[in-house]
């Protein structure tokens, strides 16, 4: 089983190669950086769900990342 840190890091690794190719980061609505998402994945007490959103051309163009709750 994964351990939350490397669950975070390789998110963190992989969003950093997506931000290079021009894809849009975003949490809970604002803009942020892979840092800043991969420290949020790693929080146990919130559990995020990504969204991937394509253009016409089905290209990906942005990656939002919002909290679940569970009720």
């Amino acid at each position: 089983m994964k351990t939350t840190k490397k669950y975070a890091k390789e998110w963190r690794d992989s969003l950093k190669e997506q931000a290079k190719n021009g894809v849009e980061l975003y949490i809970d609505d604002e803009p942020a950086s892979p840092k800043r998402i991969g420290r949020m994945l790693a929080r146990e007490d919130v559990c995020y769900m990504p969204d991937y959103v394509s253009d016409e051309k089905g290209e990906l163009v942005q990656i939002r990342f919002d909290a679940v709750t569970l009720s």
